[in-house]
Parts: C-alpha cells; structure tokens; sequence
C-alpha cells in the first residue's frame, strides 16, 4: 500500500501535495462523490486545491493520469488488497468498509494526511539515496527537473495565483456575457 501512494505520487505528474493523494476516494460515500476514475484502461484522479479558497472563493481542480502498469496495480490493490484487508479490519472492529484508496490503520474512514506520505517518501529515499526528502523538497526537485528538460509545459507548473485569478474572472466575464 506504501509503495503504490509513492508510486502514485512520483509518475502521476506534478507532485501532488499530502492531503489531495490522502484524500483519494475510489467510491462514493454518503456525503462525497468518488475522485479516483478508470475508463477503458487508463485510471486517474481528481482533486481540489486552493490556499485561499475561503477568501477568494476559487480551487483549482487537478487531474492526474497514471502510466498503464500504475493503472494496473492500482486496480489489483482494489480488487483484492484492499476488500481482504477491510475484510481482516471488520473482523476486528465491526465497523463499515471505508471509502478512501489509503486510509488509517486505526480507522478506515480516516484518510492519509501529508505526514504519512512525507514518512514514506523520506523511508523510500533514505534507503535508496542515502538522504531524507520530503513532500517539499520533491515538489521543488520536480519542478526544477520539468524546467531543465520540459520547458514547453513548465509554465503550467508555477502558477501566480493573482495571474490565474484574472484569468478566471475575465474567463467567468466572456462566458456570463458572451
């Protein structure tokens, strides 16, 4: 379960922060719609991002698409890891199934927040780089990696959050008007 969070965070594109993978739900619940979608062969995931959202009243939605072998591992660990341990949880506890891809041991309808996967990620590059990186520092290596060999797309990674909110009211403006 630890190694596909890590996987989904390191192919899936821009480096997602904590809280948007942790929060990756593979079906509805009662009060929230799934965010983590498979059509013909390809899977992806949905989420909602923005610092200010409660006083600009924006989000920025991201969508990250997996390659086909993370597609795959993804769909075996729902099929078959994650009902065999709901199933081993329920023994336990006599509680419902839990509707998050990674959830808390402790509690299946708790999702992962950024400390678990910083956890992981420093395990993982501790033992195979001989030194410790964080959400952070992955974040600002990624982009610094996209912006020496894609420069054609590394625009969409530094997002000036004023510049993007003009874009979205003149954006909102042409369509309300147009």
């Amino acid at each position: 379960m630890k190694t596909l969070t890590l996987a989904m965070h390191l192919v899936d594109g821009q480096p997602a922060r904590g809280p948007e993978l942790g929060s990756v739900k593979f079906r509805n619940s009662t009060f929230f719609v799934r965010n983590f979608f498979v059509i013909g062969d390809n899977a992806f995931y949905s989420t909602e991002y923005h610092k200010a959202r409660a006083s600009t009243n924006f989000s920025y939605f991201f969508v990250r698409y997996f390659p086909p072998h993370l597609t795959q591992l993804a769909m075996l660990y729902i099929a078959y890891i994650h009902p065999f341990c709901n199933l081993l949880f329920n023994q336990i506890s006599f509680k419902n199934d839990g509707d998050y891809l990674f959830c808390s041991e402790e509690s299946n309808h708790k999702c992962w927040d950024g400390k678990v996967l910083t956890r992981i990620l420093q395990d993982e590059s501790k033992a195979r780089l001989d030194v410790k990186i964080n959400l952070w520092a992955y974040r600002h290596i990624a982009n610094a990696i996209a912006k020496m060999h894609v420069k054609e797309i590394v625009d969409h990674f530094e997002k000036d959050d004023a510049l993007w909110e003009r874009m979205l009211v003149q954006s909102k403006d042409r369509s309300v008007y147009a």
